[in-house]
């Protein structure tokens, strides 16, 4: 199985040692059953961030470096909306079903957007020592990265809980967004290819087609959903720790195990009852039921 650990389990586990299970216990449970955690890049920036705090006194380079060594795939979220929304492309272009993506690569270098020229360098290193490379390179700052995104999204957030409440018809205003969303997702990578394949009701027809079929580009139809969740519900409000939570929720989809929240727990499974999908059974609250269940 591929195990997805929230940020915090992953501290619990190996800075804090509070997680119910010990660190080499965890590791000897996935060797023996052919298991692996799932990494990413979003989640290794949530981890090493107090490296770019010059006040922060956590013991980032050993989290890291046990991390590195327990069984542990990657899963490219970065340019997981790209190949979802080609891999629905091609399904409408051929008229056969949606194949799904594999999103997995080799090492975490691969997990980059847009990587330093310095990478290339890099290949051979272990986790914590790309970690400390990229801090030293300069090229990098996840705390930046971190004020940006959330400014993006409590602008984005506002905006669009205005526009939902302003509507009479919120399902059909959700439907619209998403649909432009994945058009302008398309366009983005169709961009430099032959006019026909860039043609507006091309792209609009499928993207409705996406809209249709919850299965289809699943990473992304989750990520939107579970984020409009939290944007119709008035009685809840965006947080900072929030935005980790959801760029962690695009692994979902490729996990089978997959620790949060309760609170963002229970927008997953509005959007299982929503559109009829079940991602809540892979959710579990702690390490600890990971384990009973592996």
């Amino acid at each position: 199985m591929r195990i997805h650990l929230d940020t915090r389990d992953v501290i619990n586990l190996i800075e804090r040692g509070i997680a119910g299970v010990a660190a080499d216990d965890l590791e000897a449970l996935l060797l023996q059953g052919h298991h692996a955690l799932v990494l990413s890049f979003p989640l290794i920036c949530e981890i090493a961030e107090p490296i770019w705090d010059p006040n922060s006194t956590t013991p980032v380079t050993r989290t890291l470096r046990r991390l590195d060594q327990f069984p542990h795939a990657w899963v490219d979220t970065g340019h997981l909306p790209d190949l979802e929304v080609r891999a629905a492309m091609e399904a409408c272009r051929t008229g056969q079903p949606y194949v799904g993506i594999d999103p997995y690569v080799g090492n975490f270098l691969e997990t980059f957007e847009n990587p330093p020229a310095e990478v290339l360098g890099w290949i051979n290193y272990t986790l914590p020592e790309i970690v400390f490379d990229l801090w030293r390179s300069g090229s990098f700052n996840p705390r930046e990265q971190k004020r940006r995104h959330i400014a993006f999204y409590r602008e984005l957030f506002r905006q669009e809980r205005e526009l939902l409440q302003g509507l009479g018809n919120r399902p059909a205003a959700r439907k619209a967004l998403f649909i432009r969303k994945i058009a302008d997702r398309m366009r983005w990578v169709t961009s430099s290819a032959p006019v026909q394949e860039q043609d507006p009701q091309r792209l609009q027809r499928i993207a409705e087609t996406v809209y249709q079929n919850p299965a289809w580009c699943p990473s992304t139809r989750l990520s939107f959903e579970a984020f409009h969740s939290l944007v119709e519900d008035v009685g809840d409000q965006l947080e900072d720790g929030d935005l980790g939570d959801f760029f962690n929720l695009q692994a979902l989809p490729y996990a089978d195990l997959f620790t949060t929240d309760r609170r963002i727990a229970t927008h997953i499974n509005r959007v299982d009852r929503r559109l009829g999908l079940n991602y809540s059974s892979k959710i579990r609250r702690n390490v600890l039921e990971i384990v009973r269940d592996m």
